[in-house]
């Protein structure tokens, strides 16, 4: 669970560096070409992607992400495979969203949601365990709690 830990962690603290660099590596490639990198995992996204923007996917590093609108805020999704000693181990799932702070727990159709909520008036977190994938979603603005199980239940 160290190395998931770490993996959580460096994601939702580097996500928007890592957001800002590929928005650069993006612009060089669309100007001299565009490359197809298989992905690992079929991803998620909501059902109306309409306010989906940003989409990429790091083949290096394993993961994929999107900019979204929802409830007036800003949100970052960023989604990766499941990591092996979680799949399968509800306590250890709950131990890697603990880690990063979501506490709160809620059962949904796509899986297990932890959510921050200690403050409502910043900015909210959520993972997601889903079968296949572990999810991150950064919210700018605060939203409740049957919200964040809406829009997590969207994914598809």
């Amino acid at each position: 669970i160290g190395a998931a830990l770490a993996l959580v962690i460096g994601l939702m603290v580097f996500t928007p560096r890592i957001i800002n660099s590929e928005d650069k590596v993006a612009t060089q490639s669309a100007a001299g070409g565009t490359q197809n990198i298989p992905k690992a995992f079929a991803e998620l996204k909501p059902e109306d992607s309409q306010n989906v923007t940003n989409e990429r996917y790091d083949a290096s590093r394993g993961y994929y992400a999107f900019n979204d609108r929802y409830k007036g805020g800003n949100v970052t999704v960023t989604e990766q495979q499941l990591p092996d000693n979680v799949r399968g181990d509800a306590e250890k799932g709950k131990e890697l969203a603990q880690s990063v702070g979501a506490t709160d727990e809620y059962e949904t159709t796509q899986g297990m949601l932890y959510l921050t909520l200690s403050d409502t008036k910043t900015a909210q977190r959520a993972v997601l365990l889903h079968r296949q994938l572990l999810i991150f979603i950064q919210s700018t603005e605060p939203m409740a709690p049957t919200a964040w199980v809406d829009y997590v239940q969207s994914l598809q």
